[in-house]
């Protein structure tokens, strides 16, 4: 049809063109509006037009998080999940108790404090369990070495079979804890190891040398004391031994056992022979009175004059009669010994005495260590935490790749501007 519109001399087929575009812009406008209103795309960098280099970013973006994301998740959840050795651990719990105490300390101890002693060497016991001290203690008794480096331990967890002493101190100590509870006075020992028997022998040993480490440092002063105190009584001893000889040889230049018993003994029959003189000039006196010349006093005068001279050879061996070797002479060179001899005899009575009051308190353990909750035999490996261990590796490999895919979208978006 060919007909033309009275208006502005238009067609019919300018009429349906003109339609046909208005529909095709109208559709191109809302397609338009669609892809404005829809986000933009952190990996593709967005924006209606596409830039040069988008695939390129998001091979990258891609590469990037199977590098740093996926794999090590992957390697992470293969090896504690399936290849990490199991780990057994056995607890100890435990207090210690002194027998000295101070009267604050029983104080503390009724009001169920512990007492300054007892939080003195539990600090020490604690600085020795986490000390080389206790690893050089511990191979002693056991084979550590072997336990921790069993071949059919995994390789990441396994010991060298010839570590040097840092190395396996900062091993051993990541497999040990010690924590105290300073308001109770409790120690706990927690001890892992690759097989229970391990782990039981281990803290039993733990808390053996602990004990016998906190006495060994209370005995130090007592052994010094007892060392002191056998010291002294052996030089009592060869002092009273050599004070002794010096009275025996004093003895026999003298030839007097003992000067005080022979002078008493001297003494004891002087006085018996005063006695008899009295009863013989008793007895002469009565006869002369009945008869001046009897035969009998003659007698009697002979024996008187015998006795007064037994009676003065006996004072002359007591005290000094122009002799020079009378008991007075010789009592004063043996008491001068005897005081010498008597002074070492009190002074080996002491020294003895210390030493056995001293071997006493050596013998006397001092400190006690009563342990509550014992090691007992796991039956069940509590470590790895596997779930734990992967997401520490999962989770911060996550953060830090969006981090950087964050902050390197940022950059490209403004260097684009």
């Amino acid at each position: 049809m060919t007909d033309l519109s009275p208006f502005d001399g238009t067609t019919e087929l300018d009429v349906e063109r003109s339609k046909e575009m208005a529909a095709a812009i109208s559709r191109a406008l809302r397609r338009a509006a669609r892809q404005a209103r829809q986000p933009t795309s952190l990996i593709i960098g967005g924006g209606v037009p596409a830039r040069r280099g988008d695939r390129a970013f998001r091979i990258g973006v891609v590469a990037s998080f199977i590098a740093f994301v996926f794999a090590p998740t992957l390697l992470a959840g293969v090896y504690w999940g399936w290849i990490a050795s199991p780990q057994y651990d056995s607890e100890a719990k435990f207090i210690l108790r002194s027998s000295d105490s101070s009267a604050l300390d029983s104080f503390g101890g009724l009001m169920g404090l512990p007492t300054s002693r007892q939080t003195h060497d539990s600090e020490i016991v604690v600085s020795y369990i986490e000390s080389p001290a206790l690893l050089r203690d511990l191979s002693k008794t056991i084979d550590l070495v072997k336990a921790y480096s069993n071949p059919s331990i995994d390789y990441l967890s396994r010991l060298s079979p010839s570590p040097p002493i840092e190395k396996f101190d900062k091993y051993f100590q990541r497999h040990i804890d010690v924590g105290y509870e300073s308001g109770a006075g409790i120690l706990t020992v927690n001890v892992r190891a690759f097989t229970p028997q391990d782990s039981e022998k281990i803290a039993n040993e733990v808390v053996r040398l602990s004990e016998n480490m906190v006495n060994d440092l209370a005995d130090r002063p007592r052994r010094d004391a007892l060392a002191q105190a056998k010291l002294e009584l052996t030089r009592a001893e060869e002092g009273l031994r050599d004070t002794t000889l010096a009275m025996r040889d004093a003895r026999n230049s003298e030839g007097v056992l003992d000067a005080n018993a022979t002078a008493e003994a001297i003494g004891n029959v002087v006085t018996t022979l005063r006695l008899k003189l009295v009863e013989m000039q008793s007895a002469l006196a009565t006869l002369e009175s009945q008869a001046q010349d009897a035969p009998q006093a003659r007698v009697y005068k002979a024996r008187i004059d015998n006795l007064k001279q037994a009676i003065d050879g006996f004072n002359g061996q007591i005290a000094e009669n122009n002799n020079s070797q009378s008991l007075a002479d010789r009592l004063s060179t043996l008491s001068v010994v005897q005081t010498e001899l008597d002074v070492a005899r009190q002074r080996y009575a002491g020294a003895a005495a210390v030493y056995q009051a001293a071997r006493l308190d050596m013998e006397t353990q001092r400190t006690y260590i009563v342990a509550f909750l014992q090691p007992i035999l796991a039956q069940k490996a509590t470590y790895p935490h596997r779930w734990t261990q992967w997401l520490i590796v999962a989770v911060p490999s996550l953060l830090l790749w969006s981090f950087a895919v964050g902050l390197f979208m940022v950059a490209r978006n403004n260097m684009a501007k």
